[in-house]
């Protein structure tokens, strides 16, 4: 009992944990990786080995996930300085803008983590973290690009349109996880609705002639 338990704890605050440890340790890591460039492609690797994982690919989605919610909330009270005309057009609107827009966005990915967390596999969580993870992307890159155009600005860009996409598709990204093929899954989902349908319409039926028959008599 109290071993399911710590685990259960350890699956709740592991993932945010190492969330806030990736975030603060940013600049030390960055630091190693730059002085040993054989880290990075060793630490690559690992991490795509590990998707292969559900339970390493589960604790990833989820630190992914709370890792937006922390950033949004850091960018929430740092300025984020703007081309000239729009700062003079906007500046004050994204004064008071910019901490409303990235606290709802941390509220959405901590809404989506916690969901994920206690019901893994979840399409509306999965949902959730892809469009946090869109906005936050997608806000960065544009951003970014309008003050200087370069490939990191543009590789987000494109991140979080690519995970925009994935909204559309969750369902499917989680029928290939868990080894179902969406097509069956969706001729299933199918049948299920017209099964629910006939139900329903011999149900009024039923009800229908129960009302006639009381009429008559």
């Amino acid at each position: 009992m109290t071993g399911s338990r710590g685990l259960a704890v350890l699956r709740a605050v592991g993932p945010l944990a190492a969330a806030y440890a990736g975030i603060v340790l940013e600049e030390p890591l960055g630091a190693v990786a730059r002085q040993r460039p054989g880290v990075l492609p060793v630490a690559m690797a690992a991490l795509l080995g590990g998707l292969l994982l559900p339970v390493v690919r589960h604790f990833l989605i989820v630190t992914l996930t709370y890792g937006v919610a922390l950033l949004s909330l850091k960018d929430a009270f740092r300025p984020v300085p703007l081309p000239a005309p729009l700062d003079y057009h906007f500046g004050s609107t994204m004064d008071w803008f910019r901490p409303v827009a990235f606290g709802a966005l941390a509220a959405l990915a901590t809404g989506a983590a916690v969901a994920e967390t206690r019901n893994p596999g979840s399409v509306g969580a999965r949902r959730c973290y892809f469009a946090a993870a869109g906005i936050y992307l997608t806000g960065h890159g544009t951003f970014g690009f309008l003050r200087g155009p370069s490939w990191e600005e543009l590789i987000m860009i494109v991140s979080g349109l690519v995970a925009f996409a994935g909204i559309l598709f969750a369902h499917r990204v989680i029928a290939v996880e868990s080894g179902v093929d969406p097509y069956e899954e969706d001729l299933q989902r199918q049948r299920e609705h017209a099964h629910r349908c006939a139900e329903r319409v011999a149900s009024r039926e039923w009800r229908d002639r129960t009302e006639e028959l009381q009429k008559a008599r």
